[in-house]
């Protein structure tokens, strides 16, 4: 759960806020006096007053106030009841695009001009970190993000052309599973196997033997519906609600279906003290589940995606039989303690900041373990003594979803970039706001 407030605060003591105009996944409180507005995903704890009647009514004052985010999520919104109204407010960032942005002061005749570069953050659709290079030094917000160990040097948009790390003065990092109880998660891959052969060996049975995902995220699991679906050529279940999000991204919609027949369905979510016992064929259907698994002789089998009951049991398998049709798989949108330190080492910033309060722990831990990743404590660090990383090769790490082709040098970099403005035209829905 994000605990950060949407404004680039430099911690050093001395709380002064880093490109003040800005504000990052919070459209609330004093976030509303902002000129330029990040959306990382569309997940509602970074979501906060997006739907707000005063959110609307400052973008509608000031034309040229505009929240950016990547394709995806925007046409997530649009799909998403309560959202689509700021659709016209959206401007899109291609990933790994630098963009030149003018951010409105005073009128529209004067501004402050930045860089903005969306890079894949690997959390769920649409998920992407972004780089602010201009005037208060260069920025890194992860947003929520899922990255394997030596995926910093697979992007490209962190370094220069010659190969070299860029400096990067302060990173505001997700911490979510910075403690030692979550050291190593099982990467995606290997879950992703295991929820395979869990379906498999269900499925195979005949045509009545159903499994149902138990997921918590409205948003997030689509890479385990695509594996499946290229397994089993057998489409997911899924409510009518999420059908309709998933309408605009052809890439989903068309491993999802509002067909209940089909043997794999999420289309039960949890409820406020559901658990696992919740799992016959009754209580799905009390809870949202669909009329197939309900109906006589239907064999249901259970598989509890999370991340959470693992990190708190310190278990530290894929998965965990319950009983003989409940199953655990561990399932994890945010990076690992060692990842978060491999990311953090690799990129080496002047100075770094927690955006979510782990679990069993305090603010002040979280940004001592932060500080000492550092090759410079951060309460000593100055812009000056940041140093930068070795070469390594560079190469595509985009999430499927939102791949793209990029042509590269010799160096296996991309060529560099000259930053294009938002306003320039590329033939591309993606580069302007639309009404």
């Amino acid at each position: 759960m994000s605990s950060f407030e949407g404004k680039l605060v430099h911690g050093n003591g001395n709380h002064n806020i880093l490109y003040e105009a800005i504000s990052l996944d919070r459209f609330d409180g004093d976030n509303l006096k902002s000129s330029l507005y990040w959306l990382s995903h569309a997940h509602c704890d970074h979501m906060k007053g997006l739907e707000s009647h005063e959110l609307t009514k400052h973008l509608i004052s000031n034309p040229g106030v505009k929240i950016y985010c990547t394709d995806i999520t925007k046409k997530l919104l649009r799909h998403m009841k309560g959202y689509q109204h700021l659709h016209r407010h959206l401007v899109t960032l291609l990933i790994n695009e630098p963009t030149l942005v003018l951010i409105p002061v005073n009128d529209q005749s004067q501004g402050v001009c930045i860089t903005l570069t969306a890079m894949s953050a690997g959390h769920c659709p649409g998920s992407a970190m972004l780089l602010i290079e201009g005037a208060d030094g260069t920025v890194l917000y992860t947003g929520d993000f899922r990255l394997d160990k030596g995926a910093a040097s697979l992007l490209p948009a962190l370094h220069d052309s010659f190969g070299g790390v860029k400096k990067v003065d302060h990173l505001y990092c997700d911490t979510t599973f910075l403690t030692r109880k979550t050291m190593n998660i099982v990467s995606r891959a290997e879950c992703e196997e295991e929820i395979v052969e869990q379906v498999k060996s269900h499925i195979s049975r005949g045509n009545n033997y159903h499994v149902v995902l138990k997921t918590k995220a409205k948003l997030g699991y689509e890479n385990v519906y695509r594996i499946l679906y290229e397994r089993f050529r057998m489409k997911t279940h899924v409510r009518a609600e999420d059908a309709e999000v998933y309408s605009g991204i052809p890439e989903i919609n068309e491993i999802v279906t509002l067909d209940n027949r089909t043997q794999v369905h999420t289309c039960w979510r949890s409820v406020q003290g559901g658990g696992l016992q919740d799992k016959n064929a009754a209580g799905l259907v009390s809870h949202g589940g669909c009329d197939t698994l309900n109906r006589p002789g239907v064999e249901v089998k259970v598989i509890h995606l999370s991340t959470m009951w693992f990190a708190l049991t310190e278990n530290k398998h894929t998965s965990v039989k319950v009983d003989s049709d409940t199953v655990r798989c561990c399932y994890s949108f945010h990076s690992s303690y060692s990842e978060i330190e491999d990311f953090i080492r690799y990129i080496n910033p002047c100075y770094a900041y927690p955006n979510v309060l782990p679990m069993d722990a305090t603010m002040e831990q979280t940004q001592h373990l932060l500080n000492s990743f550092l090759s410079k404590r951060a309460d000593d660090a100055s812009p000056e003594l940041c140093q930068t990383n070795s070469w390594k090769s560079v190469h595509e790490i985009d999430s499927w979803w939102i791949a793209e082709k990029r042509s590269t040098n010799n160096t296996g970099f991309s060529s560099p970039k000259k930053p294009k403005l938002e306003n320039e035209d590329n033939g591309s829905e993606q580069s302007t706001p639309t009404g």
